[in-house]
């Protein structure tokens, strides 16, 4: 499978939220409205660093739905560094 941005991630592993040391972070960005409940719900401390974002899950979409979630994603993060 190519790698559209370079960046080989086969090894990549996703990680319990629990795992996170959010107190470190800056923004803290969720990609659907209920990861960011979820994430306020267990987390109320970081509400003001959220930063929730309505992606479309790309599971089981193949390889075009993974690019277009890769591609919304960087359009959003590019949004990020203008504000």
């Amino acid at each position: 499978m190519r790698a559209l941005y370079g960046i080989d991630i086969s090894g990549h592993r996703p990680k319990s939220l629990t795992e996170a040391p959010l107190s470190i972070y800056d923004k803290i960005i969720a990609l659907s409205p209920g990861v960011a409940e979820f994430i306020r719900g267990i987390y109320p401390q970081v509400k003001d660093k959220l930063i929730c974002w309505d992606i479309e899950d790309p599971y089981q979409g193949g390889p075009e739905a993974f690019e277009r979630c890769a591609r919304r994603i960087e359009t959003l993060v590019e949004g990020l560094w203008e504000k």
